[in-house]
């Protein structure tokens, strides 16, 4: 059953690889017989395959996409890529053409398992330069800033020009050996900290101990054992709602939920949500969704037959999914039940977690879930006749950083009826296919989505100059307005000669990531260099304003210190997970889970102390135990404050290190930092004027974003508005 590709041994990807590259690969059946095929990856966070199993028809062919996802920098030219492919292919016969691609593969492996009736092809990836750097003749040198920008000068807008960004965008990557070695350092740091941390329990506890300590375990038990009946809607539940909410509250700065349509309080519903943050994102449906109302989310059946794993699961509400059936009845037996019973079924479509511009290709599961449910209802004489599907967008203003941001936006809902059945059962891949899409697009609608890292980065530093930083835009109005600033330097506009302003935003965007880079290289941020815009760096200002930041820091800190000390192990630990951690996607779930555990022993520790300095009485552990809550109150009530003041120190800091030494580091890459930290002063200011002008011109000739943007920020455009009337 051996199968034609239109690739040999390898798969190329083109550079720059800071954007997502696409590659087709075709796949043709020369045989007589119907072949089944399916598309495996040694790495499939960083490509998506679409699709990635299907059926091929006698001598047919099938075109499958291969999508390298955009990585943040550009890898070095000598790397080489150990990415791999590996296509299987099987013959269908009589018993499984009438099976899905799922179960057929289920059954082939199930009762081949020396695999003599699957076929193996093998692909390598390669990186490959582009067609305009194979064409030069020789490699362009890197061009270095200017360090005098007093009258910047247009960029032309040619490949050649862009080359140098992406060449200072190069950085060695860690290869795996690095990352594993990072991993057991850091777990040798967890526990020499952990050690040093340890108290001595010294024997002779009183019995109140031991009766708080039953008392919480059979407390455990209780909330794990009891309401099983209900799936998940009962107080294990509640309790996961109320532990989520704490979790959230402790982690972020500001969280806001909007609704775009009123959301049921009863009945049955489908969720479609974003995945790009692990955990967090389950938690998030968990503690916002309307109504209170629960959430069910998948997980595969075989953990549910470990024993305590499988009561936990179950009292939360989680439903198992059985991947190996032969029949999609079978494999959404219990979501069907759950939506029966009207409750909230919960999925991610893009079916895993990722850190990417834009998000990946959904999987059909959720269609096909609905479509189930609905053959259901048209069975029946009497009950609804419909199931709501509501698309979520979760965005994060940085998803990876502690006390940050984050939008919920709850979408219009996606109504499907039994009426849409007979074009399902005339149709029924088309019609997966059809809803899928829908569903993408109501995410979309609520998320931030770009092309590339390029166009994210630039809209970012553009929005950052204009508006501030995250908490300088309304969080209601946070998404439009960054995907507007996307919008104005999406490819479509910079790649296209037609498009109006074409070689502005080139030169804007590319003036953009040169200021983003070199913020970078100096640990800066935007708004740490905005108060020198309209004055000069001296040496005066910089020790002024080190100063004033430091002593607002220090008459802050007495009121603050103890909060410091007791919580210290958990900065301690976030600076570690920050350090060591290689997927940015599981920097918070990390944090939020060692947190937990942490706080076991960390606030244990504090309960048992004072009930030790307060004599081992019931009244004094009852008042230890209401003062606790009020005391982490205190301490998040104050932190967002001093968090602040301790950043503006750090930055006023480094720019005082650069004033006087010429160098924000030990690191020879950061000499001469004082001519960089004026150039990128005066980069500021250039993008700053040059943004507000484009965007104003882009209005004036009906650019939608641009008139957008002109609206929410009128203050800012006041001057440019009072000279365009005067011209008239």
């Amino acid at each position: 059953m051996s199968i034609k590709l239109n690739l040999e041994e390898t798969i190329a990807f083109e550079r720059p690889l800071t954007r997502v590259v696409k590659q087709n690969l075709t796949i043709q059946n020369p045989h007589d017989k119907p072949v089944a095929f399916k598309v495996k990856t040694t790495a499939p966070k960083l490509y998506c395959v679409r699709p990635n199993s299907d059926v091929i028809p006698a001598k047919g062919s099938v075109d499958v996409q291969i999508m390298l996802q955009a990585q943040r920098e550009e890898p070095p030219l000598d790397v080489k890529c150990r990415d791999k492919f590996l296509i299987l292919s099987t013959y269908v016969d009589e018993v499984t053409e009438k099976m899905g691609i799922t179960e057929l593969w289920n059954y082939v492996e199930e009762n081949d398992k020396d695999k003599k009736s699957i076929y193996q092809r093998k692909l390598r990836c390669v990186y490959t330069q582009s067609k305009e750097a194979e064409a030069t003749t020789a490699p362009a040198a890197p061009a270095p800033v200017t360090h005098h920008l007093t009258s910047i000068t247009p960029v032309t807008a040619t490949p050649a020009a862009s080359a140098p960004v992406n060449a200072n965008a190069n950085e060695s990557h860690k290869d795996q050996e690095d990352v594993i070695e990072k991993m057991k350092a850091m777990e040798r740091e967890l526990s020499k900290y952990k050690e040093a941390e340890k108290l001595e329990v010294k024997t002779g506890f009183p019995p109140s101990i031991y009766i708080l300590i039953s008392l919480m375990i059979a407390a455990i038990a209780y909330f794990i054992t009891t309401n099983l009946d209900k799936q998940g809607e009962g107080k294990t539940y509640i309790t996961l709602q109320y532990l989520s909410r704490l979790a959230l509250w402790a982690y972020f700065r500001n969280i806001k939920i909007i609704c775009r349509a009123p959301v049921p309080a009863e009945g049955p519903l489908l969720i479609a949500a974003n995945h790009s943050n692990m955990v967090l994102d389950p938690i998030v449906l968990i503690a916002t969704f309307p109504h209170s109302r629960p959430c069910h989310f998948w997980a595969l059946a075989r953990f549910f037959r470990i024993p305590l794993v499988g009561k936990i699961l179950k009292a939360a509400g989680v439903l198992p999914v059985d991947t190996k059936t032969h029949s999609n009845a079978k494999l959404f037996e219990h979501t069907l039940l759950t939506l029966d019973r009207g409750a909230v079924v919960a999925l991610f479509p893009e079916g895993t977690s990722y850190t990417a511009p834009n998000h990946l290709p959904f999987k059909d599961g959720i269609s096909w879930a609905s479509f189930e449910y609905l053959t259901q209802l048209a069975q029946r004489e009497e009950g609804p006749k419909s199931v709501s599907i509501i698309p979520v967008g979760i965005t994060y203003s940085t998803k990876n950083r502690w006390r940050s941001e984050m939008v919920v936006e709850y979408g219009e809902p996606i109504i499907q009826t039994v009426e849409d059945l007979e074009e399902f059962h005339h149709d029924p891949k088309k019609s997966v296919k059809n809803l899928t899409d829908r569903i993408a697009k109501g995410v979309e609608r609520s998320t931030i989505n770009s092309p590339d890292w390029d166009t994210s980065h630039a809209a970012t530093e553009a929005r950052s100059i204009l508006f501030g930083d995250s908490r300088g835009v309304r969080l209601e109005e946070y998404v439009h307005v960054s995907q507007s600033f996307i919008g104005l330097f999406h490819p479509k506009n910079t790649d296209d000669k037609e498009a109006l302003y074409y070689k502005e935003r080139i030169e804007l965007k590319e003036r953009l990531l040169m200021f983003s880079k070199q913020l970078k290289s100096l640990r800066l941020n935007a708004g740490d260099i905005s108060m020198y815009e309209n004055q000069e760096i001296t040496m005066t200002r910089a020790t002024l304003r080190l100063v004033s930041t430091w002593t607002g820091l220090v008459v802050q800190i007495p009121l603050f210190l103890p909060g410091i000390i007791i919580n210290s192990p958990f900065y301690i630990l976030g600076r570690v997970i920050d350090s060591y951690e290689p997927y940015t996607e599981s920097v918070s779930q990390d944090k939020l889970i060692f947190s937990f555990f942490l706080a076991m022993p960390v606030y244990g520790t504090l309960i048992w102390l004072l009930w030790k300095l307060t004599g081992y009485g019931l009244v004094s552990l009852l008042c230890v135990l209401m003062l606790l809550p009020l005391f982490a109150w205190y301490h998040m009530a104050l932190i967002d404050k001093n968090y602040d003041m301790l950043k503006q120190v750090i930055a006023s800091w480094r720019i005082f290190i650069a004033i006087t030494t010429g160098t924000t580091g030990v690191d020879a890459d950061w000499t001469h930092s004082r001519e960089a930290l004026e150039d990128c002063v005066r980069l500021r200011r250039w993008c700053r004027d040059q943004t507000r002008q484009l965007v104003f011109k882009l209005a004036k000739n009906g650019d939608p974003e641009a008139q957008y943007l002109v609206d929410y920020g009128k203050p800012l455009f006041a001057s440019l508005m009072e000279e365009n009337q005067q011209q008239q």
